[in-house]
């Protein structure tokens, strides 16, 4: 009884202590109060300072990166990316190629990068190969940039040294491993340039009924008749290195001229296996 007596009474004096009025503030507290007060109100300033400093850069950096990209093309070139050049050699057929000079100044507008793809004639056998009098037909592939910086895609075709541009299209964003250029006649098979790129793989192109037309290996270029209504139908079969064989479609890039003179620019488009 009398433990418990002594922890109530001690519990009381403790409580009664509590109760009492709290002795008044002295000036030195106050001013440690003060004092601590300042000194968290100055290190939040510069914590404050230092991350605005930081988002500043940080802005600063990325706007310097943006000026670049959105300035304006300078004047007379494409604000576009320009589709790249194909850069291929130049390849030739028959005894004699033509010379460049009159190619190049057939294609009007001062195109620069100016390249001969592919420069011969036509087999005489063909319906635009010999006109009368027995003059031989020739073909020029061409490329080259606009004004614009725009790289293009020309098709010439000449006879006693006059040249003519049978076809003008778009270069290619991804240039591709193979370019046929076809030339139609009003009557009789429509005839073949299949030009390849050099370090392509070897391919043969099939008909409809799965006959082989040509073979073309890397950096070569061959010319062959095709049925006008089955140029589309063809399909190329490509034996890449250490893969299985490849088949693909083939679909137009570009036409130009009428029914019967036509020329077009055909490219391989989908793979089918």
């Amino acid at each position: 009884m009398n433990g418990s007596g002594g922890f109530e009474g001690e519990l009381h004096d403790r409580l009664v202590a509590f109760a009492e009025p709290a002795p008044p503030v002295t000036r030195d507290v106050v001013a440690a109060v003060r004092r601590g007060a300042q000194r968290r109100r100055r290190r939040m300033r510069v914590t404050a300072a230092a991350a605005a400093l930081v988002v500043a850069v940080g802005s600063a950096t990325v706007v310097w990166q943006a000026v670049p990209d959105a300035a304006p093309a300078p004047p007379g070139r494409s604000a576009v990316p320009p589709s790249q050049l194909l850069g291929w050699p130049t390849r030739t057929s028959g005894d004699s190629a033509p010379g460049v000079g009159p190619i190049e100044r057939a294609w009007s507008g001062g195109h620069t990068a100016f390249r001969v793809l592919y420069a011969g004639a036509l087999p005489p056998e063909s319906e635009q190969g010999t006109a009368a009098g027995g003059v031989t037909t020739q073909v020029a592939v061409v490329e080259g940039r606009n004004a614009a910086g725009e790289a293009r895609v020309a098709v010439l075709t000449g006879r006693a040294g006059t040249w003519q541009v049978r076809l003008d299209a778009a270069g290619f964003g991804t240039p591709p491993g193979r370019l046929f250029v076809v030339l139609d006649g009003a009557a009789g098979p429509s005839w073949v340039i299949a030009l390849s790129a050099p370090g392509s793989p070897a391919a043969r192109v099939n008909n409809l009924a799965g006959q082989p037309l040509a073979f073309l290996v890397a950096g070569s270029v061959e010319v062959f008749p095709v049925p006008g209504d089955a140029v589309t139908g063809l399909q190329l079969h490509v034996s890449p290195p250490s893969s299985d064989l490849e088949t693909w479609t083939l679909r137009r890039w570009a036409t130009q001229g009428a029914p019967g003179a036509r020329v077009r620019l055909v490219v391989p488009a989908e793979r089918v296996r």
